[in-house]
């Protein structure tokens, strides 16, 4: 038997594509400083993951997405300022609690979350795998279910779905929150897996508290960052180089260049970045922040020793690669508490220094070359002994390796090795580690370690000595010079014992042998004279070369020989002892140590081999500045085949750009911000082999070296020279105060490369600026600002004349002016007769068809007749009133009125027989109401048809675009509300070029029914008076120039602005006859009442100018007494009485000078009537202000004595009510024989922050600078003799020129009255009117206010 077997095909597992993939992204907020920050150069590229930058150098901008390493992050910076805002995208505070365990259907995970805070909870659950397999072994997606409950309630059921064969993550979110503490709970729905072929297992991650609030976190810098997990799987190490802490630096000093302006710093400080050392340790001392100035303060450091401490670090070395850094720099973060001494210790370390507290501040000791500030012999050394003690040999370093970060490897931490073989030789091989503090510099670790070595070889002897009360000469650290006679083996020092001239005699015989030097200490420092020669009699007599100044007898002093030097040590300390001495404890000083450490870093390659690498270096590269910025250009010597160029460029020391794979020999940079650049350019064959480099150096520097002002006419102009790298793209800011501040400066304009000169018009005479300049690039790198420099409109009177005087004269456009006055008012009048005429016409027609609408059947007419009239009659004189037109023409106006009249009389009578459908009028109020209703709509419709009527507009010339033409405009408006209105218009007009001309007047009156006014509006350029039309010659009243209203000064009646009528406060000199000319005419004395008469035999005063520094007829006046014994009186040699502004502050100072006597000022009260004595109440010498006492010798002599020579007393005082005061230059402690001597007083007005007079000044006005009198217009003649002007400008107080002919007041509220007679006679105006009275008193004309 047989049977048949079948086939058949196998099923081939599947399995189904992930479709769960999770990322999650990192957010977090890094503490940077304390304080505000400079920050980083490049937020990309200065910022490391895993020290990898996050965008590489070569990377051109944000948008180079190539040269990125990450993407898919933020970085976002706050510089720690009190007033920052919060990080854009961290508007919640988060804090991530991990759980980890795995959610059981049967076994809920439960946590309490118990801050108050949390407004939010994001939970994160996690599964390992989703996946579920079937039988055909197919791999599919799955689902889990799971609850998430808060106090056992449930807040939601969720689902994950879908397929996963990794880890997989999704976060919720939880908010409306009950009250803390609460419990959350996870709980699984899903059945728990129980075969391999289900993977769904469930785990609660972690929960984060979110706290919804936006954190500024002020005074912190700090820093933002969100990146992918995508891209950084584990949180990444993250580094960022930055610029630190911004803190106090001098004023003097740029921190980009290091340099210091020249001259002395007052010790004032700005803020800015600097990693100076000794500027970082003033900034941990003072800082209240971050330092110790809680408990210090900026007045417990001597910044004076740091100032010079800063210099020396700034200055340029050798940095080793053949270019030149800082001696010192500091770049570190300080991230761990540790006690402040040890800190400073270690920051004082960085510039080889020691912290000091001396009992009242801190103070640094630095080791570097310094003179000595005192001298040690046996002269002055108790019983002349000195004792020395040398290093142990276990104590003398022969290497040291130095630990320092590596700024060219990523700030690793890298060891420098120094050692010194001959050394080694001879002490044996002992090595130091150290440290170096803050140092990321190799050849500054290799300087520090070669200062280890050096010092261990150089300086191995202390010495040991007591001293008396000189040991208080000097402070621990500082360089003391001891010259041992017994150890020299020679007279190297002593005491001195004469002087004569340039002899001098010292206390033992002296040799010398070449160039020798005699060294004394005086308070000025070390002085050093060479000695010429040695008395052969007596060697202890030496001839100088100079007069030795300062040098005393018994004063140290030490020899300076080429055979035999004395030494230099540096005090470390001092100990006082029992019996009053002192024992001083230096060491060795060798000030040639400085040379040997500066010049020891090299670290160029030495040349091992022949052969060359196949490329040779670029040569003759040169540096060039244009339009297009700095270019650089150079050559190369033949190479075989292609050569390609990398360059890099180092600004200050550090990359600042790389540029590379370059095809030709040249590179321009445009925009770069100010420092010091060195350019490295190297050449590069095809196998990428590099050339030895070639450097070239160029500064950038934005700063304006040369910025002036010049006044113009109502403008200032500035001026300056543009930066040598200025180019296309650079630009000028003008900024501009009011003040010497440039805090409160404002910016006025940006001016783009090339220019270099701004014009600001519009300036009035008043306004007084301070201008600043600086220099920016379109990058925004900006220069310093200039120092400020002053600006104000030209005030010379004979520019300002020119500009003003003759626009408005005898010429031509004059005469037709005055000639067309008349005839355009009188066809003006005549136009508006006319019109008039026509609107009554109009309005009696318009009463007639309301009379015929309304149908009027009045009621009792022959009683409403009478009150009907009086109504229209009383409504028409005001509408005669409010229409009225200029005075000369009264006989048009009359004519006019009489026609109103009769047409108004004929109208009463056909309103008598009028037919009224009015019924229940009772009484006459009513139709007195009705007919004044019906004459104000006529009257309105006069009004509104006089309006519409203009004058004929006559255009007298049209060519092109220039024309002349007359405007005549006259309009009345009557409201409902019984307010007038009525105005008249004149416009003259000429455009010719561009330009416009307009000359015009308006004149108004208005009334509301209450009050009535009126005003007249002049515009034109120059307003000038004419006596009649025949008159051609034009009388100039005001001008205005470029928005400036200028008045006549001789409209001003001669001899009648006196120093009463002018604010003082000028700041010139208040006092008559300062200079005491004509026997010092207006000053008076005051002998003592008497009583100094009776003790005396002679008083003499007199006037001399037998002296220098006098101004042109001036003299002193010289007081002489002479007596039989002291006298008990006083005198009062000089007196004068001033009028001055009660309340306010004054100065009054004098030079003086005194002999056998004291000198004083004083000020004394008088009442009212300028007279009477009241109180002695301000004094120069009643406070240990004299001038003089009495073994004073007398400086100033007759013949050469210099009034500068003498003393300038001054007294403060304020005003007294009274508003008079007299000034008193006294003599007394009068002697036998007394001399006191005064010269140019001066009394001035001050504000309450002066405490020093003025430069001196003659009496008189300083300067007219108020704006509103036109230049050179106020004569000798308009201002009364013996009288000044108190102010150097008329800006305030009152004028009042009073008088029989006339009247001018201005008051301080702007309040002003001109009369030309007392009695009302001629012009008189005032704010509110002008009037013109005739000769008996009758007002011909009168504008304004016609109450």
């Amino acid at each position: 038997m047989g049977g048949k077997s079948k086939g058949g095909g196998g099923h081939t597992p599947y399995e189904a594509p992930d479709s769960l993939r999770s990322a999650q992204k990192l957010r977090a907020i890094g503490l940077i400083s304390l304080g505000p920050i400079k920050g980083p150069a490049n937020k990309w590229k200065d910022t490391y993951f895993d020290n990898t930058p996050i965008q590489n150098a070569n990377g051109v901008d944000d948008n180079d997405t190539g040269s990125f390493n990450f993407t898919n992050t933020e970085i976002q910076y706050n510089l720690g300022y009190q007033d920052q805002k919060p990080l854009e995208g961290f508007e919640a505070s988060e804090r991530e609690v991990s759980v980890g365990a795995e959610v059981k259907q049967q076994h809920p995970i439960t946590r309490s979350v118990i801050n108050p805070d949390v407004t939010r909870l994001r939970l994160t659950i996690g599964i390992n795998a989703l996946i579920s397999q079937n039988d055909q072994g197919d791999t599919n997606g799955t689902s889990v279910d799971f609850q998430i409950l808060i106090n056992n309630t449930p807040r939601g059921t969720y689902q994950i779905e879908g397929k996963s064969s990794s880890r997989f993550y999704r976060s919720y979110i939880i908010d409306d929150l009950p009250p803390r503490p609460f419990t959350v709970t996870v709980k699984r729905v899903t059945a728990d897996s129980k075969s391999q072929r289900l993977q769904n297992g469930t785990h609660w991650v972690s929960y984060t508290e979110i706290i919804d609030t936006k954190l500024s976190y002020p005074n912190m810098a700090i820093v933002g960052i969100k990146t992918d997990s995508r891209y950084n799987p584990n949180f990444p190490n993250i580094n960022f180089l930055l610029y630190g802490r911004i803190i106090k630096i001098p004023t003097t000093y740029n921190p980009e260049t290091r340099t210091y302006a020249p001259g002395l710093w007052r010790g004032d400080f700005k803020m800015g970045w600097t990693n100076n050392p000794a500027w970082i340790f003033y900034d941990l001392i003072t800082d209240k922040l971050a330092g110790l100035g809680q408990r210090i303060g900026d007045y417990g450091i001597d910044k004076f020793q740091l100032y010079e401490i800063a210099k020396y670090c700034d200055e340029l070395v050798d940095d080793g690669y053949g270019g030149k850094e800082p001696r010192m720099v500091s770049n570190l973060w300080i991230t761990e508490q540790r006690e402040a001494y040890n800190v400073l210790s270690d920051m004082a370390s960085v510039f080889r220094a020691l912290a000091v507290w001396d009992g009242t501040q801190f103070t640094a000791i630095q080791d570097r070359p310094a003179d000595p500030v005192c001298l040690y012999s046996q002269s002055n050394v108790k019983d002349g002994k000195f004792t020395r003690q040398y290093a142990a040999g276990k104590a003398i370093f022969t290497a040291v390796e130095v630990e320092y970060a590596d700024e060219r490897n990523l700030y690793q931490k890298a060891i420098e090795y120094v050692a010194d073989n001959s050394m080694i030789a001879r002490y044996g091989y002992n090595v130091k580690k150290m440290t170096a503090y803050g140092c990321t510099s190799r050849g500054q670790a290799h300087r520090y370690g070669k200062w280890v070595l050096e010092t261990s070889r150089l300086e191995q002897c202390t010495i040991t000595f007591t001293v008396g009360r000189q040991g208080l000469m000097h402070l621990p650290g500082d360089i003391i010079e001891v010259a041992d006679n017994n150890y020299a083996g020679k007279v190297l020092g002593g005491r001195v014992v004469a002087i004569s001239g340039k002899k001098v005699m010292l206390d033992q015989p002296v040799e010398i042998k070449g160039e020798n030097y005699l060294n004394y200490i005086t308070t000025d420092g070390l002085t050093k004279i060479k000695i010429k020669s040695v008395d052969k009699a007596n060697p202890a007599i030496v001839e100088l070369d100079s007069v030795p100044q300062g040098l005393n007898i018994f004063d140290n002093w030490v020899l300076k020989s080429g055979v035999v030097s004395t030494q230099l040590y540096r005090a470390l300390g001092i100990t006082e002892n029992d019996d009053g001495s002192y024992t001083i404890t230096a060491l060795q000083h060798e000030p040639q140590k400085e040379a040997i450490v500066d010049g020891s870093a090299s670290f160029m390659p030495s040349v091992t081999t022949a052969h060359g690498a196949g490329v040779n270096k670029p040569a003759n590269a040169d540096v060039s500045f244009g339009d297009g910025g700095v270019k650089l250009t150079w050559t190369t010597s033949t190479n075989h085949g292609a050569v390609k160029y990398d360059v890099k460029l180092y600004r200050n020391g550090n990359l600042y750009s790389t540029h590379l794979d370059l095809d030709s020999p040249e590179i321009s940079f445009d925009n770069l911000p100010n420092g010091r650049y060195t350019v490295e350019i190297r050449s590069k064959n095809r196998a990428g082999q590099l050339s030895d480099p070639i450097t070239r150096t160029f500064e950038i520097n934005l700063n304006i070296t040369r910025f002036v002002t010049k006044s113009l006419l109502f403008a200032i102009e500035l001026d300056w020279d543009l930066p040598k790298t200025a180019t296309v793209g650079n630009y000028t800011e003008v900024w501009r105060s009011t003040t010497n501040d440039i805090s409160k400066a404002v910016k006025v304009a940006t001016l783009p490369y090339p220019q270099n000169n701004y014009v600001m018009s519009g300036v009035p005479l008043s306004a007084e600026y301070y201008f600043w300049l600086r220099c920016g690039d379109k990058n925004d790198n900006k220069g310093e600002f200039t120092a400020a420099v002053f600006g104000e409109a030209d005030h010379t009177p004979d520019n300002l004349l020119n500009a003003i005087e003759g626009k408005i004269t005898k010429s031509h456009l004059g005469q037709e002016l005055i000639n067309s006055l008349k005839n355009d008012l009188d066809s003006a009048v005549s136009e508006e007769a006319k019109a008039r005429i026509a609107a009554v016409n109009n309005a009696l027609q318009q009463i007639n068809n309301q009379a015929a609408t309304t149908g009027t059947a009045i009621q009792k007419l022959e009683k409403a007749d009478k009150t009907q009239a009086e109504t229209i009659k009383t409504v028409t004189a005001k509408a005669e009133s409010a229409l009225s037109g200029i005075t000369a023409v009264r006989q048009a106006q009359a004519n006019s009125d009489k026609a109103n009249a009769q047409q108004i009389t004929a109208l009463t009578a056909r309103m008598g027989t009028a037919e009224s459908s009015i019924a229940n009028i009772r009484t006459a109020k009513a139709d007195k109401s009705e007919v004044a209703s019906i004459a104000q709509q006529s009257l309105r419709a006069t009004w509104q048809a006089d309006a519409q009527a203009k004058a004929d507009k006559a255009k007298t010339d049209a060519v092109a675009q220039s024309k002349a033409e007359i405007d005549v405009v006259s309009r009345a408006v009557a409201g409902v509300n019984s307010k007038l209105l009525a105005t008249h218009t004149i416009k003259t007009q000429v455009v010719a070029g561009g330009r416009t001309a307009i000359a015009g007047i308006a004149l108004g009156a208005s009334s509301d029914g209450k009050t009535a006014e009126s005003s007249v509006i002049v515009m034109a350029d120059k307003f000038g008076i004419v006596a009649n039309a025949n008159d051609s010659n034009v009388k100039q009243v005001f001008s205005v120039a470029n928005g400036q209203v200028g008045i006549r000064g001789d409209l001003v009646v001669a001899g009648s602005v006196t120093r009463d009528k002018l604010s003082s406060g000028g700041g010139g000199n208040l006092l008559d006859n300062p200079i005491f000319a004509n026997n010092a005419y207006g000053w008076g004395e005051n002998r003592g009442n008497g009583a100094l008469t009776g003790q005396t035999t002679s008083l003499v005063r007199r006037m001399s100018n037998k002296f220098s520094g006098l101004v042109t007829n001036s003299s002193v006046m010289i007081a002489e007494v002479r007596a039989n014994s002291a006298v008990s009186s006083w005198w009062q040699i000089a007196t004068q009485t001033v009028s001055v502004d009660p309340g306010r502050r004054y100065c009054f100072s004098a030079y003086m000078d005194a002999w056998a006597c004291t000198g004083e000022l004083m000020i004394q009260e008088i009442a009212g009537d300028g007279k009477s004595w009241v109180r002695d109440f301000a004094f120069s010498g009643r406070k240990g202000r004299s001038i003089a006492g009495y073994s004073q010798s007398g400086a100033l002599e007759e013949g050469d004595g210099s009034i500068q020579s003498s003393t300038r007393s001054h007294v403060f005082f304020t005003a007294p009510s009274t508003g008079y005061i007299s000034v008193v230059c006294i003599m007394r402690n009068i002697q036998k024989a007394s001399v006191l001597k005064v010269a140019m007083p001066m009394l001035e007005e001050c504000t309450d922050h002066a405490t020093e007079p003025s430069p001196w000044q003659n009496a008189g006005l300083t300067e007219v600078h108020g704006g509103s009198i036109i230049a050179n217009t106020i004569r000798g003649d308009h201002i009364q003799a013996n009288q000044e002007i108190r102010a150097p400008r008329i800006s305030g107080g009152e004028i009042d020129i009073s008088g029989n002919d006339g009247i001018l007041r201005v008051g301080r509220t702007g309040n002003f009255l001109v009369r030309a007679s007392s009695q009302n006679r001629g012009l008189v105006m005032n704010n509110d009117q002008i009037i013109v009275y005739d000769e008996r008193g009758n007002v011909r004309v009168k504008i304004g206010k016609l109450m």
